[in-house]
């Protein structure tokens, strides 16, 4: 007898496989379509390509390399000529220009990069592990690790995203008000450094030393600092080895009580994701801190592989002596120890999505989720987590089409699915709900393609996070365009002060607005108001979450709320990168334009640690 769940994780799979690698095909990321080599940079051919951002706004033309190993990739490092700029790429999900240059992209999608180990215990027997390459993407990790029994505690939302790209972005989960964002779950990581050096970064180096400083700023860094080649990740236990693992979702809509809607939905947020928080972990005493590892060498010679016959390596600039001083000191309350016995009844996640009524005056409106992992339970699946449902695909192209076939669509959810129930989804569909978007993408592949602009405001607590939401609304009452999409979860503070996360310094709550448009006649409309949404965030004390869409009106509106820890990230630069061979677009939009080693590492050093 053919069981069900198998039945539908295998075609699932089978979509997600054919829809990856269509997107790949047209994104111009399979080797075996690529013309004649048109020129060779730092010893690998190289092929003109244009690449397109999964916005489908951001473009470039550049010459591709296609590394096939870890030693290769060294090898192209060392070798590159100067003057080059080179960003690393995978899955080819960013939806801005993170991984796009008018240069040269290296391609990180060789299975050498994709290997995935098996479930095991580190030395303690206490901690489970896994460790994948950077290509290897979430789909087959999640899984690897659900067949054991385990789940990562952070995995972003597309099966299709590889380790090293959501690792470079920091990336937030459906989990995160409880277990936090991916970083901080990192037991290990190994990159490669713009000269071509191997260095293996553990999160309990000694702080001061360059292991600690290049870990704080490769995670969240974007690759601007090497390539992340492969990672270690600390695993939760929540199910015996077979079982199926799901996630059960309770949905209600929200009443406001007190204080309206908004203040009372975001104190609700952050009053059960922190009272859930509690609960799965506890503070770590000094006697079980793991003990901290000796100052490596900066530059190790036998990281370094050797270089090929007849062809001398580019001499590459030694870093500079001193250590940056990180602007943001580490939590002194760290995570708790990862006991690994079974969690029958975790506690819940929470977070909530909103929009705005049909009716003529768009009443706000906002349903409340908590979920929680399960095991062998009897299904009963949500339509929003059955990626693969093809009647999902074509609600997602009629809540493009009109706003008010959106807000009828949402209003008519609430009604069947904010009634108490409890739907039991396999934990894949739950996992990766962007898929949905995704298959409706590929099936655009022979006409228009629909733009997407997806921006992340992070605001620090409920009351401005309310002044913001009441912007918002007040923009859509008027004639500004409708999001497709809204949600909002509250993200504790980074346990680890990573220089380009927005929070590093506190936590806050992540309010995402979504755009789906079926073309580009209202891009730059959407932009606009975007542009203007991110003004008021800025003067509510937010940040802008850098891994999505950055709309702002000018660096300078970054650099005023980043400050110390963009200056931290340029002194690192200065140090990893003195010839700014890992710059592009995105980079002098968000960062500045790259200065040279002196002015930068000053800059960095006069950084202080905010009161």
């Amino acid at each position: 007898m053919i069981d069900e769940d198998q039945l539908r994780l295998g075609r699932r799979r089978l979509l997600q496989a054919l829809a990856a690698s269509a997107f790949a095909c047209v994104h111009g990321q399979r080797p075996s379509v690529v013309g004649p080599a048109t020129a060779t940079i730092g010893g690998l051919c190289a092929h003109r390509r244009r690449l397109v951002a999964f916005d489908n706004i951001h473009r470039a033309e550049p010459l591709v390399v296609w590394p096939h190993s870890v030693a290769e990739l060294q090898r192209f490092l060392m070798n590159l000529e100067p003057g080059r700029r080179i960003t690393f790429r995978s899955g080819g999900k960013s939806i801005d220009g993170q991984a796009l240059n008018d240069d040269v992209v290296v391609m990180l999608t060789d299975r050498a990069f994709t290997d995935i180990s098996e479930v095991r215990m580190d030395p303690t027997g206490r901690i489970a592990l896994i460790t994948v390459g950077a290509s290897a993407t979430w789909g087959d990790i999640l899984a690897a690790t659900t067949a054991a029994g385990f789940v990562p505690r952070a995995v972003p939302s597309a099966a299709g995203i590889t380790a090293g790209g959501s690792l470079s972005s920091h990336s937030i989960s459906r989990f995160s008000p409880v277990w936090h964002k991916e970083g901080d779950h990192v037991y290990e990581l190994k990159m490669v450094l713009p000269g071509g050096h191997l260095r293996t970064l553990r999160r309990d180096a000694r702080p001061g030393t360059s292991d600690h400083n290049l870990f704080l700023g490769v995670v969240a860094g974007f690759g601007f600092l090497g390539a992340i080649v492969e990672v270690t990740y600390e695993l939760l236990r929540v199910a015996p080895a077979g079982a199926q693992v799901q996630v059960a979702t309770h949905s209600t809509l929200f009443h406001p009580r007190i204080n309206g809607l908004w203040v009372d939905l975001l104190t609700t947020l952050q009053r059960r994701s922190v009272d859930n928080e509690i609960v799965l972990r506890r503070a770590v005493t000094t006697a079980s801190t793991p003990p901290p590892q000796p100052e490596p060498e900066p530059e190790p010679a036998d990281a370094a592989p050797a270089t090929p016959r007849g062809r001398a390596a580019q001499k590459q600039p030694a870093p500079a002596d001193t250590e940056p001083t990180p602007p943001v000191a580490a939590t002194e309350v760290q995570l708790e120890e990862r006991v690994v016995t079974i969690i029958p009844e975790p506690a819940s996640t929470v977070y909530a999505s909103f929009w705005w009524g049909a009716g003529s005056e768009k009443p706000e409106k906002a349903l409340l989720a908590e979920s929680r992992y399960v095991y062998d339970r009897d299904l009963s699946p949500m339509i929003l987590y059955e990626p693969d449902n093809e009647v999902m695909g074509e609600v997602e192209n009629l809540m493009m089409g009109s706003s008010w076939v959106n807000r009828t669509i949402q209003d008519l959810a609430t009604r069947l699915f904010a009634n108490g129930t409890v739907a039991v989804t396999p934990i894949a569909g739950f996992t990766f709900f962007q898929d949905a978007n995704l298959l409706v993408r590929e099936r655009e592949y022979t006409g228009p393609r629909s733009v997407v602009l997806q921006q992340t405001f992070i605001l620090p607590d409920p009351e401005r996070g309310a002044a913001f939401l009441n912007d918002l609304t007040a923009t859509v009452r008027g004639d500004a365009e409708l999001p497709t999409l809204c949600d909002v979860l509250w993200l504790p503070k980074d346990a680890y002060p990573f220089c380009l996360s927005a929070t590093a310094e506190s936590g806050g709550f992540a309010i995402t607005l979504t755009y789906l448009r079926p073309d580009d006649s209202r891009r730059e409309k959407i932009q606009r108001e975007l542009q203007a949404l991110t003004a008021r965030c800025l003067a509510h004390g937010g940040r802008i979450h850098l891994v999505k869409s950055v709309e702002v009106g000018s660096q300078a509106d970054l650099e005023a709320t980043y400050g110390a820890q963009f200056a931290y990230f340029r002194a690192l630069k200065a140090r990893y990168d003195p010839r700014g061979q890992l710059v592009n677009r995105f980079y002098e939009r968000v960062l500045g334009p790259w200065t040279p080693p002196g002015a930068a590492r000053a800059a960095g050093q006069a950084g202080r640690p905010p009161a």
